[in-house]
């Protein structure tokens, strides 16, 4: 028989009351070593980042020289490395001696060129709104939309806790232009969302 994920963490003497809602939450917040990986841990979001260069972190920076972006494993390749590297049909010595990239859309937040609009930059110099508004407008020269264009107000923060950027999905997240871009970020887990998943089995 299957043991529910609860008994897992707390033993199958516990009374199953108290690992489930607000039961559940008080005995992990009463569990959490408040000074356990300091700089990855905030117990102000219940929001865990993990640090690439630990040891500790079960997952890896891409091998390629000066690329940012997180790998699937051990001296591995990101998905934009890998494509690249086989595109361009060279060995990894090569590869690593000058690597050719792929474009990427930008980690670090910027801002919509249109002007006065509040938006992040998303890419090709707008924000996510403006560029599918670029797209229904026939993909014509960036310059002459942005030239047209009016600026657009923030929206609210995405759902997500810690994101910070702003929200655009119509599931009040912050867009991720692929799956696979979704795999590349930093490995995150909200303990507070999986606490709550768990108790509820």
């Amino acid at each position: 028989m299957t043991m529910p994920a609860s008994h897992l963490l707390v033993g199958t003497d516990a009374d199953p009351r108290s690992v489930t809602d607000a039961g559940w939450l008080g005995w992990l917040s009463a569990h959490i070593d408040a000074v356990w990986r300091q700089h990855e841990w905030d117990g102000s979001l219940w929001l865990f980042t993990g640090d690439l260069d630990s040891d500790r972190t079960a997952a890896w920076r891409c091998r390629t020289p000066g690329c940012p972006t997180p790998a699937r494993g051990f001296n591995g390749r990101c998905a934009s490395c890998r494509k690249s590297r086989s595109t361009a049909g060279v060995c990894e010595e090569e590869f690593d001696r000058a690597p050719r990239r792929r474009p990427t859309r930008p980690v670090a937040r910027s801002g919509c060129t249109v002007p006065d609009c509040q938006g992040e930059l998303h890419c090709r110099g707008l924000c996510f709104r403006h560029e599918r508004a670029w797209r229904r407008a026939g993909c014509g020269p960036v310059e002459q939309f942005i030239a047209s264009a009016r600026p657009l107000t923030r929206t609210e923060p995405c759902l997500v806790a810690g994101c910070g950027r702003e929200r655009v999905t119509r599931r009040g997240l912050m867009p991720l232009p692929s799956q696979s871009a979704a795999a590349a970020m930093q490995p995150r887990v909200n303990v507070a969302r999986a606490a709550g998943r768990v108790g509820g089995q």
